[in-house]
């Protein structure tokens, strides 16, 4: 089997291209784009920082970042914060109902506002990985499922006209499971998710699967969103850390993104590039200060 891009049988509409977004320095107030030279159809923000963090949605706030942004929005709202000795049992006892039921009306207050567009919600993403606040170990992966369920019942009653998304790391990192294990059911999820960055790409050729058996080629990410009947997100970018300056990787997500952008099982509805300036190995705008600067010329050419 090849691990490259698999051809969707779709058809898909002569105009429609992805939602192109990105995360982090110039997208909130609009440099990234002029930079780009494109329109940015899609912001990623975030209130998961801990529990206050999550509570206030403060990005959405008359006076925060994202007060006027009125396009569609990838909001990562978090889940559980372990170093305030919250845990995945409680939350599947429901523990953590209230806190997430005012979560989640902060966020519809805040987004409804103005008129905006579409509202994609990432709840404990990444969990696969044992760095976030909210990681799943090989032991709570059945209150893991329990809980998305009461948090999906939730959703569903507070902003319903949301997407619930179900964010995986591109390969799992601490835990000894196959991450697949970790999908709550195909009715409460809305959109299925990938953080697939420039390692995975480096490392898909050799080993299209983790040490666990779980997925990491993005075509097999691709193939369980089709098994499971989702559409597809996919958080990215390339690092100068793991892989160094690398424009090949561009070429590569943009290839795909053309290649597979729709809303059929499968297919990519949103991609969102991580220019957090708190990553500077991932940055590439500005370009006074990226550490990739061909990939940066190169996102600008294809983007």
């Amino acid at each position: 089997m090849s691990f490259g891009i698999i051809a969707s049988s779709y058809v898909r509409p002569q105009a429609w291209a992805w939602r192109s977004g990105a995360l982090g320095y110039g997208v909130d107030n609009g440099t990234f784009e002029t930079w780009r030279g494109t329109y940015v159809g899609l912001a990623s923000a975030w209130g998961d920082y801990n529990t206050a963090n999550q509570l206030s949605a403060w990005a959405l706030d008359p006076g925060g970042p994202y007060a006027n942004w009125a396009r569609d929005m990838d909001y990562s709202i978090g889940a559980i914060w372990k170093a305030e000795g919250m845990t995945w049992a409680n939350a599947a006892s429901g523990a953590y109902d209230t806190q997430w039921t005012n979560a989640l009306i902060s966020v519809r207050d805040k987004w409804y506002r103005i008129k905006r567009g579409h509202l994609f919600l990432r709840f404990a993403y990444d969990m696969n990985g044992n760095w976030q606040p909210w990681w799943v170990a090989d032991s709570e992966v059945n209150d893991f499922k329990t809980s998305w369920i009461r948090f999906y019942n939730l959703q569903r009653s507070i902003i319903p006209a949301a997407s619930l998304v179900f964010g995986v790391h591109g390969n799992t990192v601490g835990p000894t499971y196959d991450w697949r294990t970790l999908w709550p059911g195909d009715q409460y999820v809305d959109l299925f998710e990938v953080l697939w960055n420039a390692q995975h790409w480096n490392l898909q050729g050799s080993t299209p699967t983790d040490p666990y058996g779980g997925p990491q080629a993005l075509a097999l990410h691709q193939d369980f969103a089709r098994l499971h009947g989702k559409s597809m997100a996919i958080h990215w970018c390339t690092r100068n850390d793991l892989v160094g300056d690398n424009p090949a990787y561009i070429d590569y997500m943009k290839n795909f993104f053309d290649a597979q952008k729709g809303y059929a099982p499968g297919c990519v509805v949103y991609e969102s590039y991580y220019n957090n300036d708190a990553s500077p190995f991932a940055q590439i705008y500005p370009d006074t200060t990226t550490q990739l600067p061909l990939s940066a010329a190169r996102y600008k050419q294809l983007f």
